[in-house]
This record gives structure tokens, sequence and C-alpha cells, in this order.
């Protein structure tokens, strides 16, 4: 089943107030309330390209899939890519690492930018 999941990507992006920041990128209460909280919200494209903008993403960052019981799914298909596991988001990671092994990574990330 293809899922529009845009709490994963909002706590990968470290957005600590998810309600707020879509307000602030243009959409009405209604809109964010049904964005946050229904997975099979009907998203528009241009709804998705606002998302994209803001978010620093691409459209198929906006969803994961979870493949459908009974059907074997060649691990080499495109639409593995969109599986995720259960982990806790990388910003909520950063937030336990201690300060030392914060320099290492943003020596990491410097090297990544330049890449």
């Amino acid at each position: 089943m293809l899922l529009f999941d845009l709490p994963f990507i909002l706590a990968e992006k470290g957005i600590t107030n998810p309600a707020a920041f879509l307000r602030q990128a243009g959409f009405p209460p209604h809109t964010v309330s049904r964005l946050l909280n229904e997975s099979r919200y009907r998203v528009t494209y241009d709804q998705i390209e606002t998302l994209c903008i803001h978010l620093h993403c691409t459209p198929n960052e906006l969803l994961r899939w979870e493949p459908p019981r009974g059907v074997d799914v060649p691990s080499g298909h495109p639409l593995q890519k969109l599986r995720r596991s259960n982990e806790k988001s990388l910003a909520a990671k950063l937030l336990k690492l201690p300060v030392e092994k914060l320099d290492k990574l943003r020596a990491f990330v410097e090297k990544l930018e330049t890449e």
C-alpha cells in the first residue's frame, strides 16, 4: 500500500511544530489537520510541490510503501526504495549524541555538502 507519510519527513527534518510549519508554508488549518492526521488524505500536485519546496525534498520522500499481504514483490523492485524501518528519526538520535561527537558529525556533514 502506498501511503502519504508527511510526519516522517517532518521528523527527519527536525521540525518540532509541524502545524506551525505547514501554516507558515501557506496551508489553511483544515488542510494542516488532514495532512498530519490522515495518511490516506488526497494530496494535490500543487500541495506536493509546496511541501517539496519548503521541505527541500522530492515527492518520493513524502511517500512510504508497505507491500500488500500475500503479494511477492521482488527485492529489486523500485517500490522497495519507499519502504521504511521503524527506527527513530535522525533528529531524535542527534539529540542524544554527546557534544564531542557532534564536532565529528559537523565535519562529516560539511564534507557531504561539498560533494
